[in-house]
């Protein structure tokens, strides 16, 4: 069985990642946003997404997801005012050129 969860959780996935790793290390732990991170998180999101409802339920979902996922981010509010463009895969990996 895949864990994809681990990999992918709804908001900001590897800050989870972050905690388990300060907790396992017994620190604290800071790490800048790894915006490459982002984008494959938010991608293989969407797979799972379109994979498990469809392509056209799975575009409408990624947009609220990408609004999480952005916030705090560089240029983030740009893509987030531009969420409503995404129709397809490619859009979204051409937003998130924006990062």
């Amino acid at each position: 069985m895949e864990l994809w969860f681990q990999e992918v959780h709804f908001g900001k996935p590897h800050r989870i990642r972050d905690i388990v790793e300060s907790l396992e290390k017994n620190t604290i732990i800071e790490k800048n946003e790894d915006i490459e991170d982002v984008k494959k998180i938010i991608l293989k999101h969407y797979d799972i997404l379109e994979e498990l409802y469809g392509k056209e339920k799975a575009v409408k979902d990624i947009r609220k997801h990408i609004i999480w996922y952005t916030s705090g981010l560089k240029n983030g509010k740009e893509v987030r005012v531009r969420v409503n463009e995404i129709d397809s895969k490619d859009k979204i990996k051409e937003l998130l050129k924006i990062l």
